[in-house]
């Protein structure tokens, strides 16, 4: 089925939605709009079949699938993108695109919800200018600021603006605030609660914005005049150090004592917990505002199959050694024989830090038994031993994911395919150069007994370092080996396994 549309911003829903659609089915929609400087897309729901159920794009996606052309280039998306919508932000230089959606014989999923919104082209007239579209909420001397009227929580909000190039809003003076004021009342959101990028999330009480500079304006609630004498009641903040209420946002409506809520007659400020979900406010720098995401999107991902032929590679992220691009989205899966295992150990690792690696990260994962490793940030090169894993089945997954600010050497790790018995090196004297004994029981997991004195916590870095499941206990020693009752106080045990997730817990002797 093929349609054509020509509407500055819309909706398109893949075939049945919210059912799922049919398989064996592909249908193209053009659209197009007149005088257009570019064209924004992004996504309500986005699911499609996908191997394991992955989030991909690209040329990893060729189940089902949801294409995007424009300018000759192409964009492919699969899989599971709920709950991460907000990453599927698209724009596109050009007044045309065309959409493709394509599905295989097999299974269906409910498909995805896609909107557009057209750019005008006012900011190639003047481009001192905001782009004027559905979300355009205030303009000043140095800054554009957009709304977003999906309420996410505020860590979401703020990926979402750094994604789109932007920070959540920063109101620095009276003169900002008040238009920004003015501007709710006329998109009737005067009635909403809106996040901005103030927060305390790292020190209580130290009110900071997102590049962690200290507030110089504030426009907080002071609160209501009671009994018309000067007592002020619920003035904010309000956050005891006890409620997680570290994210501020905007809103009229506060409590009044006895009578319920009121409504204040212009926007103050308010902390809040950062879960909760409200709509938002993006901040463009003018001279970065004429955004060209379009498909620069650099992706890295491959299919790694290893074989006793060729049983290890490199896997680096791109443009290694030199800096990664912005807006990566890469993965890799890799495979081996269904009774074997894959060893991880990363050779290089220094990506942008972050306090819950919301900007830059690397995640590995298990489809077989659902299990995440990470995420994973920051500078890694004095510790890299630590990053060690050993598969429990015969696939992982490693996903790179950067935004659109910092960039820096990224990852360098060396996967390899091993035997399950490898895990254990039966009658050794030495392990990783530690004077050591080594076990091995029944169900094929080995007890390595480190033969010198170390504190709790050199111990666990220890047996984290060759690539060890656990410290163990001594009645876990004693049921599982009966020989070792003989080990002397002050030694320490790493338990390695083929079978359970890797844990760590504390060994006493």
């Amino acid at each position: 089925m093929n349609t054509s549309v020509s509407s500055t911003t819309g909706t398109l829903f893949s075939d049945n939605f919210p059912l799922n659609y049919t398989n064996s089915y592909n249908c193209e929609t053009n659209i197009s709009v007149n005088n257009a400087a570019s064209i924004e897309v992004f996504f309500e729901y986005f699911h499609t079949e996908s191997y394991s159920d992955l989030n991909l794009l690209n040329e990893m996606c060729d189940l089902d699938y949801l294409e995007i052309i424009s300018n000759g280039r192409s964009l492919r998306l699969c899989g599971d993108w709920r709950g991460k919508e907000n990453r599927l932000f698209f724009n596109f230089n050009s007044s045309f695109i065309n959409i493709r959606f394509h599905s295989n014989e097999n299974i269906s999923r409910r498909g995805f919800v896609l909107k557009w919104a057209s750019m005008l082209n006012l900011y190639l007239e003047n481009p001192s200018s905001c782009l004027y579209s559905q979300y355009f909420l205030h303009e000043t001397e140095k800054s554009c600021f957009e709304v977003l009227t999906k309420p996410e929580s505020w860590l979401t909000s703020h990926e979402d603006c750094r994604r789109r190039g932007a920070i959540l809003a920063r109101i620095e003076d009276v003169q900002t605030q008040a238009g920004i004021d003015n501007s709710l009342f006329k998109r009737q959101l005067q009635d909403h609660s809106i996040w901005i990028g103030a927060n305390d999330r790292i020190f209580e009480g130290d009110y900071m914005w997102t590049d962690r500079t200290a507030l110089q304006y504030t426009n907080w609630f002071p609160g209501w005049i009671f009994e018309n004498v000067s007592h002020y009641y619920i003035g904010q903040p309000s956050d005891d150090g006890f409620s997680n209420e570290d994210c501020v946002e905007m809103r009229r409506e506060f409590s009044l004592p006895g009578k319920g809520n009121n409504l204040a007659n212009s926007f103050f400020w308010n902390d809040r917990n950062c879960e909760e979900k409200n709509p938002y406010i993006c901040q463009f720098d003018k001279q970065i505002y004429k955004r060209s995401a379009g498909l620069e999107m650099t992706t890295c991902g491959q299919i790694v199959n290893l074989t006793s032929k060729q049983s290890t590679t490199i896997i680096t992220s791109p443009n290694y050694p030199n800096k990664y691009p912005d807006l990566v989205s890469c993965h890799t899966i890799i495979t081996v024989p269904v009774d074997k295992q894959i060893y991880i150990d990363f050779l290089y690792f220094h990506i942008e830090d972050g306090k819950q690696c919301e900007f830059d990260n690397l995640t590995i994962f298990e489809p077989q038994s659902k299990q995440h490793y990470g995420p994973h940030c920051g500078y890694w090169n004095n510790k890299l031993k630590l990053l060690r894993l050993v598969s429990t089945s015969n696939e992982l997954v490693i996903t790179f994911q950067s935004d659109n600010t910092k960039q820096y050497t990224g990852f360098k790790v060396q996967v390899t395919l091993i035997d399950p018995v490898e895990l254990c090196i039966d009658g050794g004297t030495e392990v990783d150069n530690l004077p050591a004994r080594v076990l091995i029981d029944h169900n094929k997991e080995c007890i390595v007994v480190i033969n010198e004195t170390n504190s709790y916590i050199d111990s666990v870095l220890t047996c984290s370092a060759i690539a060890s499941s656990q410290l163990i206990n001594y009645e876990q020693i004693h049921d599982i080996i009966p020989q070792l009752t003989l080990i002397e106080n002050g030694n320490y045990v790493c338990h390695h396994s083929a079978v359970v997730d890797f844990v760590v817990v504390v060994v006493r002797l």
